[in-house]
C-alpha cells in the first residue's frame, strides 16, 4: 500500500512488481470484509478515492490532492490556462517510468496522438485525474474487491457514501 500525505491509504501501484501480489490484496480485502461484518474497527485509514473505488463509484477530481499535490496544481493550471494551448505541448496521454524506460499511457484510444485545445482541456484534466485516481491502480482495486466481496456484500456495501464507509472501518476521527 502507499499513503496519501495525510496517511491514508491506497494500493501502491508497483504492487504488480510482487510476486502473489493479487492473492495478498485479496487477502487484505477478505481481513477487512471479516472485520466490517464482526463489528471490529481496525487503525487503518484509507483514501477516500479508494473508498469510493471500493464503492463502485468514481473518485473527484479534488481527491488528487491527496495524492500529488503537484499534479493537482498542474491540471488546475490547464483547465484555466488562458495562453494559446500549443504553447503547452500537452497530448491525452501520460508517461510512465518503469525501471528507468519511458512508457507511453494513452488517457484515451489514440490519446498519444490528440493535443490538448481549448475546447477539450476539460476532458483531458477529468482524464488525467482518472488515470492517476482508478486507472493506475485498477488491478490492485479488482484484487483487493475480489475478496472484500468475496465476506460483505457489494450490494450492502453500496448503501454506505465514502464518508459512512471509513466510519465503519476505522470509527470516528
Amino acid at each position: 500500500f502507499a499513503a496519501t500525505d495525510s496517511r491514508c491509504y491506497y494500493p501502491n501501484p508497483n504492487s504488480v512488481l510482487l510476486p502473489d501480489w493479487q492473492e495478498q490484496l485479496e487477502f487484505v480485502g477478505q481481513v477487512l470484509g471479516k472485520a466490517l461484518m464482526e463489528g471490529h474497527l481496525i487503525e487503518v485509514r484509507f483514501a477516500s478515492f479508494f473508498l469510493n473505488l471500493m464503492l463502485n463509484r468514481t473518485p473527484h477530481f479534488e481527491d488528487l490532492k491527496s495524492v500529488d499535490t503537484e499534479l493537482h496544481k498542474n491540471l488546475v493550471f490547464v483547465k484555466n490556462y488562458q495562453g494559446d494551448m500549443e504553447d503547452l505541448g500537452l497530448t491525452f496521454s501520460v508517461s510512465k517510468d518503469i525501471f528507468g524506460k519511458i512508457q507511453i499511457v494513452p488517457l484515451i484510444p489514440g490519446g498519444e496522438d490528440i493535443d490538448v485545445t481549448v475546447s477539450n482541456r476539460i476532458s483531458y484534466v477529468m482524464a488525467m485525474a482518472d488515470y492517476h485516481l482508478a486507472r493506475k491502480i485498477q488491478p490492485q482495486t479488482l484484487a483487493f474487491c475480489r475478496g472484500l466481496y468475496s465476506v460483505v456484500s457489494k450490494d450492502w456495501l453500496c448503501l454506505f457514501t465514502h464518508e459512512e464507509l471509513k466510519v465503519l472501518i476505522s470509527g470516528s476521527e
